[in-house]
């Protein structure tokens, strides 16, 4: 009925993506894709490969793929055409074959000498000038007879053999002046005084803990005549002595504390009165009176002990009236210098007039601290003296460190010295580090031969001495003033202070260390705890003694050598310390003086390493890092540390401003990027593993 309109038929719109119209330059060149060969596959893109460059190897090898005029020539790439040098060439032709003796010896000798070349590339700092004058030299030299007059080459072979050579002017023209035997003979001559001189300074350094094995044989030791020795003839005063009993046993009737004196020990400078208390009296009624028994007695200071270890009585140690002078040339005697102890110092006398003696070996460790005029300095004096007159070089070195600079100045040209005196702070860090490292050295050695201290050491070296061993000798190190280390160098001096104290014993290093100020901050629990023997002499207060003998007691002394000695734990003993004078320490040195010193380090070495440390402390704690990761890679790109160490930008700026000050890296500039200057084995001789 009704049809249909029939729809027209529209076209449907092409739907385009939308894209951003691009307007290329005139300069932009056509973008060529890679073309595909089907040579090795129909997915092989044909592409340019660039070996990977290194940094060694002949520069002309490296780069000449892509250089469009080679400079190698064809014939070079055939090696065993190269195996006739001009040199093998010439001989032929000169009718001397390769196979006489007399050429096959130089050509040995050629190669030897030419891995003796290899094998002493290390040339010297202090030779470089003599070579270079000595290559100008061979420079000069052009004479053949020169070249050939050690090497006879016609000297074997019969006289009918010899045929006519051919004339020098053509093999001149044909291979070139034989200048390069010339330099290259002589070159070898140079290689070998360069190797004979470079082996000479690494034996030298291999054996620098004693390159003079044998420099000590005629040694001997100082005369004790050198020594000043003064009569004693002054008489105990027994009146006096009576009058002070009296005293004592007054004031303690007044107070009503039951006892009385039993007996008295009269020593040089202290008088020790023994109080017997009656059953039932306690201690402290007698030690709360103090006070008024150093008024009744009139004395500058008493000191009560109570009780006297091992007796049943209380000491009260009172001042003399008149004091004698402990001498020190008046207990060495001939029997102390030839004992079987090396290491045994004389330090002065006790209460009862009886010399007493200490081995360092046995301490192992020593504190001393006094405040000034207490007789610090002259208790070092007295050790020391003692050490240098009975100990050979070959079995003791000193190490003394004196940041006051006059306090042991007068020691600086004994033959005993391990180095010269130190001074600087920081070096003195280095010199203790130095110690920590030998006992570490000196462990392994023990090890190796099944030893447990240096003694034993010693004595079974003795018939090994082939095996390449070496004689060690003790290592006494003396530090005459601690605080100002500490004030200086804390962590450092503490924590190798510490290493030493707890383990050097057995390796045979002992240290002395010595201080004026024994406050808290200087004598630390960490060292104090370690060194179990001390010497305190007269100090300002009860707090300072306590830092040092962990008693009171040590601020009641009278001074000038008056002291408390604690020996490795044992009971403490009232001491007046040895006096010895400057002239006997000045005869004694210039006696010594004339031995010779070999040092077994210097401070200039030890300097070398205070600048290393100082640098490295300045520097960024990821720098070396970074400079490994720059040198490996060749290549010094901020942005790539950033992500490698994952740090911020201006963190990886400051590093490389480290870097380039430091010489690892180039500064940067608009046109080429920053590069790396220095190989590995550069950077490990300026900042170590």
């Amino acid at each position: 009925m009704f049809k249909k309109k029939e729809k027209k038929h529209k076209p449907e719109a092409i739907k385009t993506p939308f894209t951003i119209p691009e307007i290329k330059g005139k300069t932009k060149k056509n973008n060529y894709k890679s073309f595909v060969s089907p040579y090795f596959g129909d997915n092989v893109k044909d592409e340019l490969i660039v070996p990977k460059s290194t940094l060694k190897g002949d520069i002309n090898e490296r780069f000449d793929v892509f250089r469009s005029e080679r400079k190698i020539k064809e014939e070079k790439k055939y090696k065993e055409f190269n195996i006739l040098s001009s040199d093998d060439v010439r001989q032929m032709l000169n009718k001397k074959g390769r196979n006489d003796s007399v050429s096959t010896e130089r050509f040995q000798k050629l190669e030897e000498k030419t891995e003796e070349e290899e094998v002493s590339i290390s040339i010297p700092f202090g030779l470089r000038d003599e070579l270079d004058e000595e290559n100008k030299e061979n420079e000069e030299i052009k004479s053949k007879e020169d070249v050939y007059e050690h090497i006879e080459l016609d000297e074997n072979i019969p006289p009918e053999e010899k045929e006519e050579a051919v004339p020098d002017d053509i093999l001149n023209f044909l291979f070139g002046e034989e200048e390069t035997e010339v330099s290259s003979s002589k070159s070898q001559k140079v290689s070998n005084e360069v190797k004979k001189e470079t082996t000479n300074l690494e034996d030298s350094e291999s054996d620098s803990t004693f390159r003079n094995k044998h420099a000590y044989q005629n040694y001997q030791n100082p005369s004790l005549d050198l020594l000043k020795y003064h009569d004693d003839n002054g008489e105990d005063d027994a009146e006096y002595l009576y009058e002070q009993e009296q005293i004592i046993n007054n004031t303690l009737e007044q107070f009503r504390v039951g006892g009385r004196v039993v007996n008295y020990t009269h020593g040089p400078t202290v008088t020790q009165y023994e109080v017997k208390l009656d059953s039932g009296v306690i201690i402290s009624k007698l030690t709360n009176i103090a006070s008024n028994l150093k008024m009744n007695l009139a004395a500058i200071d008493i000191r009560i002990e109570a009780p006297i270890p091992g007796k049943t009585t209380i000491g009260i140690e009172v001042p003399n009236k008149v004091k004698k002078l402990v001498n020190f040339g008046n207990y060495i005697t001939k029997e102390f210098i030839e004992n079987s102890k090396p290491l045994e110092v004389t330090l002065g006398v006790d209460l009862g007039g009886n010399v007493i003696n200490a081995d360092i070996c046995k301490m192992p460790h020593g504190l001393i601290a006094g405040a000034t005029g207490s007789g610090k300095s002259v208790c070092i004096d007295t050790i020391l003296m003692s050490l240098l007159l009975k100990a050979n070089p070959k079995d003791l070195r000193l190490i003394l460190i004196d940041p006051k600079r006059v306090g042991l100045a007068a020691y600086s040209k004994i033959p005993h010295l391990a180095s010269p005196i130190i001074h600087d702070s920081k070096v003195a860090a280095q010199c203790l580090k130095w110690a920590v490292d030998e006992m570490e050295r000196r462990y392994n050695l023990l090890f190796s031969v099944e030893a447990r201290d240096l003694d034993s050491y010693n004595k079974k070296i003795k018939e090994r001495t082939n095996e390449g061993f070496e004689h060690l000798p003790n290592i006494v190190i003396v530090i005459e003033e601690m605080a100002d280390l500490m004030s200086q160098a804390s962590s450092d001096v503490e924590q190798f202070v510490m290493r030493i104290a707890q383990k050097a014993r057995a390796a045979g290093i002992y240290m002395l260390i010595a201080t004026q100020r024994p406050s808290v901050d200087v004598i630390k629990g960490s060292i104090k705890s370690n060194i179990p023997t001390r010497i305190a002499l007269k100090v300002a207060s009860n707090t300072d003694s306590m830092t040092i003998i962990d008693f009171g007691g040590a601020e009641s002394l009278l001074g000038n050598g008056d002291m408390l000695f604690s020996f490795a734990g044992l009971p403490l003993k009232r001491l007046q310390g040895a006096f010895v004078s400057d002239d006997e320490i000045d005869s004694v040195t210039k006696y010594l003086s004339q031995y010779d010193k070999d040092y077994l380090f210097t401070t200039d070495s030890l300097l070398v390493e205070v600048e290393k440390s100082n640098r490295n402390n300045d520097l960024d704690d990821i720098f070396v890092d970074v400079a490994k990761y720059c040198i490996e890679n060749n290549y010094a790109s901020i942005n790539k540390v950033q992500r490698e160490f994952n740090i911020g930008y201006n963190r990886a700026s400051e590093i490389f401003a480290q870097l380039e000050e430091n010489g690892i890296v180039t500064s940067p500039n608009s046109k080429n990027p920053r590069k790396v200057i220095i190989d590995m084995d550069a950077f490990y001789d300026r900042f170590g593993d």
